[in-house]
C-alpha cells in the first residue's frame, strides 16, 4: 500500500536497479511486506532546490496511518536520508521528504478499498483465530 515516489536531478545509470533497491529498503524501513509496495523513480533535469540545480531530491512516502506517525517519521527521515546519501550522493539538506497518510478508505485495490479488505481480514481472522493471520492476509491480497 505504500507508494514511494522519488524525483531527483541526479543521473542514475540503472534506474530500474535503484527502483528495486528503494523498494526493498522501503519494505524493511517501513516494516511492510514487499508485495504491497510501489516505487516510482523519476529523473528530472529541471528539479531545482534552493535556487540551484545541484544534486537534489523530492521523496514522498504515501501510506496508511498504521505506520505514519510523528515519531516514526523521524526514524524514516534519518533512514531515507542515509539511503539517498549512500546511493545518489545527495546531502540531506538538498530536498524534502513528505509523509502522507492517505487513509484506508482512499486506497483502491482488487476492485475495492483497503478498508473493506481489512474488515474482511478481521472477520476471517476472528473466525479462524490468529493462528494463520499471515496466511490469511496473503490469501486476501492474492484474490
Amino acid at each position: 500500500m505504500p507508494l514511494i515516489t522519488l524525483i531527483t536531478n541526479v543521473q542514475v545509470e540503472d534506474s530500474k536497479g535503484l527502483n528495486l533497491e528503494l523498494s526493498k529498503f522501503s519494505s524493511e524501513t517501513l516494516g511492510m511486506p514487499h508485495i504491497i509496495i510501489s516505487v516510482n523513480v523519476v529523473q528530472s533535469d529541471s528539479l531545482s532546490f534552493a535556487g540551484s540545480f545541484d544534486p537534489a531530491f523530492f521523496l514522498k512516502v504515501e501510506s496508511l496511518g498504521d505506520n505514519i506517525s510523528p515519531e516514526a517519521n523521524v526514524k524514516y527521515t534519518e533512514a531515507y536520508s542515509t539511503f539517498l546519501k549512500d546511493k545518489l550522493s545527495i546531502p540531506n539538506d538538498r530536498g524534502f521528504i513528505f509523509f502522507v497518510d492517505v487513509g484506508k478508505t482512499n486506497i483502491g485495490f482488487k476492485g475495492t478499498t483497503v478498508a473493506v479488505l481489512q474488515e474482511a481480514l478481521a472477520k476471517v481472522t476472528e473466525a479462524q483465530g490468529d493462528r494463520s493471520e499471515t496466511l490469511i492476509q496473503n490469501r486476501i491480497l492474492s484474490r
